[in-house]
């Protein structure tokens, strides 16, 4: 009884903790308002927190096996190198280091390996935060007028006068946390795939619509193939017919209801000229700055003094071409990183690895040319915990073996 007591409160705890890191580095799921000062202030609390925490622990991770340890430690120490480019342009600044700092989220890895977290602690924790943002999404669809996460904030330079954009007849809130909402509906994928019951029907229909009401093309059409091509990453036996049986249910409603769901998005789509797309004009003028010199092509240009500037006149963004933008942030080491992590986890290291993270990364790669799959704190504490669970199964595996 006590061992239960104690599972509960560490799975809650864990709950708790992730909610709270998430909110925070979210800027509260995107609220109006949000005091970006305090917030701040936590966040740099968190991160300190988290150093402290990982150093203490330093002594015994050396004798510790964590297969993906070498692309933590490069994903932790990669931006901070961006900073000499910024001192050599003698324009670094106080308020610019927090964003640096973002990447010691990636050794919450560490900490998860010597607390010895569980995966199903982790994946429900995820779960339960994706619901969270389905419940918010659901409640401000039908009561726009008390939306207060995604919103366009009055205050704003970009106001228009909108509260948000409409795409398809829905109000497309901003609350930027997909990468909760898309781990969440490849692990319900799997798990109705696993066992087919109401429960995880019900899961997966609420996390799909989760991720719809995203509105944004991109997702749609990365997760929609991810699913498609879920089949292609399990061994062969009846698991994997059954799995393409799936599939081809999924694709025939999606192909039945594709108007409903679709129909003003592929419209908008057809409609839009190339050299009127603003995705390109962003990606030739920041390739421009990336290979202006050795340090920016390198090293990348970190918080540019002038990034508000071109995003203001121009509406030009960094986080608007995926890869090429993590290129003109952290440099090339960056991009070589996470070449290497996606061919290590979907390659080397597939068999190994369950369906779900195999979706996750096939599907973030697939649509990593336009929106890149972590350059935030709420992303890099995600990816920490993928990497982590990918080292309980590889290593579970190499016991097996032995």
């Amino acid at each position: 009884m006590m061992q239960i007591t104690n599972n509960k409160k560490k799975k809650w705890a864990v709950f708790g903790l992730l909610l709270t890191f998430i909110f925070f580095s979210s800027d509260g799921f995107n609220k109006v308002g949000w005091d970006g000062n305090f917030g701040r202030h936590v966040m740099i609390f968190f991160y300190l927190l988290i150093i402290l925490v990982s150093f203490m622990q330093r002594k015994k991770n050396v004798n510790m096996s964590m297969p993906m340890k070498k692309y933590i430690i490069a994903l932790t120490v990669i931006p901070f190198f961006c900073m000499i480019t910024r001192l050599y342009e003698g324009d670094m600044s106080y308020d610019t280091i927090t964003p640096y700092m973002a990447s010691t989220t990636f050794l919450v890895y560490f900490i998860l390996h010597e607390y010895n977290v569980s995966e199903a602690v982790l994946i429900s924790s995820i779960v339960k935060i994706a619901l969270i943002i389905f419940l918010i999404q659901i409640v401000q669809q039908f009561m726009p007028s008390s939306a207060i996460f995604g919103v366009s904030d009055p205050n704003s330079y970009f106001y228009n006068g909108e509260m948000a954009e409409v795409r398809n007849g829905l109000y497309r809130y901003r609350i930027v946390c997909f990468i909760v909402s898309l781990l969440a509906l490849y692990y319900s994928w799997q798990k109705i795939n696993e066992r087919k019951n109401l429960r995880n029907l019900s899961l997966f229909v609420a996390l799909a619509c989760s991720v719809y009401l995203y509105l944004t093309r991109q997702l749609m059409f990365a997760s929609i193939v991810a699913i498609a091509c879920s089949f292609i990453f399990i061994k062969k036996g009846k698991g994997k017919l059954l799995l393409f049986i799936s599939v081809a249910i999924f694709l025939f409603i999606i192909y039945s209801y594709s108007d409903v769901l679709f129909g003003e998005l592929l419209t908008q789509t057809k409609d839009e000229k190339t050299s009127d797309n603003i995705r390109m004009l962003s990606l030739a003028f920041y390739w421009d700055k990336i290979v202006s010199n050795p340090l920016s092509f390198f090293l990348g240009n970190g918080i540019h003094p002038q990034l508000q500037y071109w995003g203001r006149m121009y509406y030009f963004w960094p986080t608007d071409i995926g890869i090429f933008g993590a290129w003109f942030f952290y440099g090339i080491f960056e991009i070589v990183v996470y070449v290497l992590l996606v061919w290590n986890i979907l390659i080397r290291k597939g068999t190994h690895i369950p369906l779900y993270l195999k979706l996750f990364v096939f599907g973030t790669f697939i649509n990593c040319v336009m929106i890149f799959p972590y350059l935030k704190a709420y992303e890099y504490v995600v990816w920490a915990l993928i990497l982590y669970i990918c080292d309980l199964h590889i290593m579970n595996n190499k016991k097996l073996i032995e």
